[in-house]
């Protein structure tokens, strides 16, 4: 019965910290918020995380593990470069999907006076360049060429991360600026209920040729 109690009290400080840090920002979340919203003493959020900090590495390396294994995985399939591009492209929405507020906290928040984190995601982004340089290659990039890779490094996550934080905003307006409250609650208001999966099935090819189109236009040796 302890460990179950132990267990819900770390789940409900990570819950509470993720959803303070989306909607409020790293910085201005206070350690005592985050103790109040998840019903804890501040002594419980250093034991098991130590700190702020610590729960902010702890989404950090949550978020890429689970983005970059989706990446391996298509890598590893044997495709020609319009699947390879979508089958990236429906991989990325879907961690965003179904990680929404630990890929904006992750990818968005970057606390450059504190080196733990700095260092940390210095880490990931050279995992990043490791894994998508064979995304590159596959479609007849030149990973050497530095002008062409500073537009296509991070562009489909950019884009795809922008979408996210704007749909999240919207849905969240209630908590967000303490309007639109309804009779049930605070809940957030989805901007695609019915067809959800029918609008990224498109939102995906539409990206899918659009980036494509552009790799064809400066690469010109990619394979279709």
């Amino acid at each position: 019965m302890k460990g179950k109690k132990e267990e819900n009290a770390k789940q409900r400080i990570f819950k509470s910290a993720l959803s303070l840090f989306a909607r409020k920002g790293f910085a201005a979340t206070s350690i005592r918020r985050i103790a109040k919203k998840a019903n804890v003493n501040i002594s419980m959020i250093n034991y098991y995380f130590g700190g702020k900090i610590g729960i902010l590495k702890y989404i950090i390396n949550d978020a890429y593990d689970k983005y970059y294994s989706a990446m391996r995985l298509v890598l590893e399939e044997k495709t020609g470069s319009e699947d390879l591009v979508k089958n990236i492209i429906d991989n990325i929405i879907r961690f965003f999907r179904e990680n929404t507020e630990i890929a904006i906290v992750a990818l968005d928040v970057i606390p450059l006076d504190m080196p733990r984190i700095a260092d940390l995601k210095s880490k990931w982004i050279s995992e990043n360049r490791r894994v998508m340089d064979r995304f590159f290659i596959r479609l007849g990039l030149n990973t050497n060429e530095d002008v062409e890779m500073s537009v296509f490094r991070g562009a489909l996550t950019s884009i795809i991360l922008s979408h996210f934080q704007s749909k999240y905003v919207k849905e969240n307006m209630d908590q967000i600026s303490g309007k639109f409250k309804s009779s049930t609650g605070n809940k957030a208001k989805k901007m695609y209920p019915l067809h959800e999966d029918l609008f990224y099935d498109r939102y995906s090819k539409t990206l899918s040729k659009l980036y494509l189109h552009g790799v064809k236009s400066i690469g010109k040796k990619v394979k279709t």
